[in-house]
Formats: structure tokens, C-alpha cells, sequence
């Protein structure tokens, strides 16, 4: 596996949580952002952490339209 390859899977692993609805499905299981507490203790815990990086790649999307263009062309162009 290359280093391209990864940042692939970067790429595809970002727009999966980009496009995640956080009010028509996080929420309904339990994982919106405002369902959380902000105790100290919740804050190192590892669905804390999940939870704050989908809502951090909602704010990613723009970027991630430029990333996904990038990637396309360079597929296009080198295979």
C-alpha cells in the first residue's frame, strides 16, 4: 500500500463522515453532539472523541470538494 493510497482511503474515510446527518441519524442512536455532556470525564472517552471528529468533518465539506477534485484528476491523469 502506497502513500497515495492511504491518503485515498483518508479522502474516502472524510466524506463518509462529512455527509453523516447528525439531526436525522447520529442523534438517533445516540450520537449527536449535543446529547453529550461535557463532564471532564466524558472528554477523553473514545465515543466522545468519535463524536467530535464527525462533527468536525461536517465543517470540512468545502475543502473536502477541492480534495475530492484533486484526487480525481490526478486518477485521471496517472491511473
Amino acid at each position: 500500500m502506497t502513500l497515495w493510497e492511504l491518503l485515498v482511503v483518508g479522502v474516502l474515510l472524510t466524506n463518509a463522515a462529512a455527509v453523516l446527518h447528525e439531526e436525522r441519524f447520529l442523534a438517533r442512536y445516540g450520537w449527536g453532539f449535543q446529547q453529550l455532556g461535557q463532564s471532564a470525564a466524558e472528554v477523553g472517552a473514545l465515543k466522545y472523541q468519535a463524536i467530535s471528529a464527525i462533527h468536525a468533518a461536517t465543517y470540512f465539506q468545502l475543502p473536502l470538494i477541492f480534495i475530492n477534485s484533486l484526487v480525481i484528476v490526478v486518477k485521471l491523469l496517472f491511473g
